[in-house]
């Protein structure tokens, strides 16, 4: 919310009550009189509640915040039993009987609950409101403007489309506003609001006074209104607002110059010509972090500007000094994060400037941060890995120079400044680590090589580096590589240690890459466990459980040998969890557990007792449940088919669960084919449900309720048996018509 000038003081805010006062008088009189009488005749007004209204009405302005609540409660409470409520509001405020705090306590209480308005009392309402607003929006300042102004604007936002008409004059009365220096931000205020609901009738009239209020003392208000503005006219904003933002910028304090910056940045999308580029390389230029952060997250979407060459150098020159907290993703980050996609777009014409920059950087953290923007797609990137290396080694070297070849040329990167100013290599370690995995992308025959650098950079004393090591891993785990189990086991170690679940997450990920583990390994066979146990008794909510679960489930399935004796617990446990509230992300880790549980104990199943089986059904039904309900979620449904046609497979003999598992496949196959048309089920499941719907509709069984579910599952089954070129009987065919 934009705030009422200071330079209202109270002196002066007392002249404008007691001005407003005498106005309203003489108003109520040649009004009110009338709409009083309206009032009790046609809402019936009883004089006693109305009296009451007012003894509480009294106790509104009380600073006791628990006691205001209270009091608009009771307010709720009253307005849910007598529907005509508000009326009794109106009353109050446009009658000359109540004292002006009275008066000013009902607008208050009107403005927090006229929108539980009956729909039946909501014409008369705004008939009635609507004139007394506009009545004391054309008085002199005073504290019913604040407050009428922004419900007069509510009232236009809900029910200007309803009610055209009545409205039609809105605009006229809010221009009213701006012919008085005290109203002037009030009306800004409301033209701002009005914008952030995305309202799209305000005239050219309003718009066409915000370019004088940049240059005035509402150059604040006028720069928030801008910067909703542009989203719905950007052609206004660069003719008429941008023009005057350039000739007052310098009068602009930090904060409002990064506002200013930051539309400038919006529109040079749009408009990338060279005065606007100029105008944002100044801004860069003034090393503000605020400034910077603005302008550059404007830019979020690379893909959209203009090459211009000296923005993106100003871009480089803005990763001259790393942020000071990687995590935080400040301006260096942001400006890397730029000038590399504008790369992958634009190819050689980025590439090319920046490696004509290199020579300028100013020491070696600011040469790897510009290298790592282009070293992904240069065909020359490997002359540049024996520096990078050379950083992830060094710890400790001081004003050591460092000789590099590009093209042909040697250049000189200085570790530190020539007046002997001490700078720690370590910093570098981080930016060395990012260099090398975008120069994976390249060469992905480095991918071992790069994770033997840098996984030990995730226990480095410098936080900023073990941040940027994640980063690195984060991508280059996604490549092709030759899994090591000391990197395997260093990840664990470190995420029990740490408790990170950035950690947890990598060796997740490292962990799909063992196509299957040795259990003689006493490590191997001693993580194994510890999975079982955490899975059994660790809550759901831990930051590591997740991931976890996932080792689980690939544990389960590349160990040479399950367990000895199956472990009911485990499926209890997940049958449990099943149960519980649905969450997309942790429900597709339990379906992948619960897919390498059946395919890795299938052979146990025969041998099971009936409570197990009973386990089982319970685990299928609930599955086949949470799918019936997330069939947008393909991932889930597809793992959750495959871990059916596991169950279908096991349980093919068994009679009771034939039946179990026609009763739930007879709405889930269904839904299914409609949802993916490209999907195709196990042809022995088709032809096993495709005979029970046979049998089911030929035998003397009344089975009416049932049969159009049956029909239409019927013929979702003999699409399946088409896609798979399979023939369907006639005689079949006839019993799905």
């Amino acid at each position: 919310m934009i705030h009422n000038s200071e330079k209202n003081n109270e002196k002066g805010a007392s002249f404008n009550l007691l001005f407003f006062y005498l106005y309203l008088v003489n108003y109520s009189e040649t009004y009110n009189i009338q709409f009083g009488r309206l009032m009790l005749n046609e809402f019936h007004i009883d004089s006693n509640l109305l009296e009451n209204i007012c003894t509480i009405l009294d106790k509104v302005t009380t600073p006791d915040n628990s006691v205001q609540k209270m009091i608009f409660q009771e307010f709720q409470n009253l307005h849910a039993q007598l529907p005509t409520f508000s009326f009794y509001l109106v009353s109050i405020i446009s009658s000359d009987q109540f004292s002006m705090n009275r008066r000013f306590c009902a607008l208050l209480v009107l403005h927090k609950i006229f929108y539980r308005i009956p729909q039946q009392f909501t014409e008369k309402f705004i008939v009635l409101i609507k004139p007394i607003l506009e009545q004391i929006i054309k008085m002199p300042f005073s504290p019913f403007t604040n407050v009428t102004v922004s419900l007069y604007s509510s009232l236009f936002h809900l029910y200007s489309d309803k009610y055209l008409i009545i409205f039609q004059d809105f605009f006229a009365h809010i221009l009213t506003l701006f012919h008085n220096p005290e109203t002037i931000q009030i009306g800004i205020n409301c033209i701002y609001e009005l914008l952030l609901s995305e309202n799209d009738k305000i005239p050219i009239e309003i718009f066409n006074l915000i370019p004088q209020f940049i240059n005035s003392p509402f150059f604040k208000e006028a720069l928030l209104v801008t910067n909703s503005l542009m989203k719905i006219n950007i052609d206004f904003v660069y003719n008429q607002i941008i023009p005057s933002i350039f000739s007052a910028f310098s009068n602009f304090d930090e904060f409002s110059m990064s506002k200013a910056a930051e539309i400038v940045s919006y529109v040079y999308l749009t408009y990338p010509n060279q005065v606007i580029g100029d105008f944002l390389v100044s801004c860069l230029n003034c090393r503000s972090r605020i400034i910077s952060e603005s302008l550059l997250s404007q830019l979020s979407d690379p893909k959209s500007i203009f090459p211009y060459p000296p923005l993106i150098l100003a871009l480089l020159q803005q990763m001259s000094e790393p942020d000071n907290d990687c995590t935080e993703f400040g301006p260096s980050s942001m400006a890397q994060q730029i000038v590399q996609t504008m790369n992958d777009c634009y190819g050689d014409e980025i590439s090319n400037i920046v490696k004509s920059f290199l020579p300028n950087c100013e020491n070696q953290g600011h040469f790897l941060r510009c290298l790592y923007t282009i070293l992904s797609t240069i065909p020359d990137s490997s002359q540049f890995l024996p520096f990078i290396l050379s950083q992830l080694e060094c710890q400790h070297l001081h004003n050591i120079t460092n000789n590099i070849q590009i093209d042909g040329t040697t250049l000189q990167v200085m570790n530190g400044e020539n007046n002997g100013e001490v700078n720690v290599v370590g910093e570098f370690r981080g930016d060395a680590a990012l260099c090398l995995m975008s120069f994976c992308f390249s060469n992905p025959g480095f991918v071992n090589d790069a994770m033997n650098k840098i996984i030990p950079l995730l226990a480095d004393k410098d936080r900023n580096v073990r941040f940027q090591a994640i980063l690195a891993l984060t991508e280059l785990i996604e490549f092709e590589f030759e899994p090591n189990f000391n990197h395997f086991f260093f990840l664990i170690n470190l995420m029990k240690e740490t408790n990170n679940s950035e950690i947890a997450r990598l060796a997740s990920r490292y962990s799909l890459h063992f196509p299957i583990f040795n259990d003689s390994q006493p490590i191997i066979t001693g993580f194994y466990q510890d999975l079982v146990l955490y899975f059994l008794n660790y809550n759901s909510e831990h930051c590591l459980y997740q991931y976890m679960i996932d080792m689980f489930s690939l544990f389960i399935l590349a160990v040479n040998e399950p367990f000895e004796t199956f472990n009911k617990n485990v499926f209890v446990k997940l049958l449990t969890l099943l149960n519980e509230i649905f969450d997309e992300s942790i429900f597709s880790s339990y379906f992948e557990l619960t897919r390498s549980l059946f395919k890795a104990y299938s052979n146990f199943f025969p041998a099971m007792n009936g409570e197990f089986l009973q386990l089982v059904e319970a685990l299928t039904k609930k599955m086949l449940f949470v799918m019936m309900n997330e069939t947008e979620n393909i991932l889930l449904v597809k793992t959750g088919f495959e871990i059916l046609e596991f169950v279908f497979s096991i349980f093919v003999r068994n009679d009771s669960f034939k039946n179990c598992f026609f009763e739930l496949s007879l709405r889930y196959f269904s839904k299914l084919c409609e949802e993916f048309e490209d999907f195709i089920m196990n042809i022995d499941i088709v032809k096993f449900l495709l005979l029970h719907c046979c049998q089911i509709l030929t035998s003397s069984e009344n089975i009416s309720n049932g049969t159009i579910d049956i029909k239409i599952l019927g013929l979702c089954l003999m699409m399946q048996l088409t896609k798979s070129h399979e023939k369907v009987d006639p005689n079949i065919q006839v019993l799905f018509e």
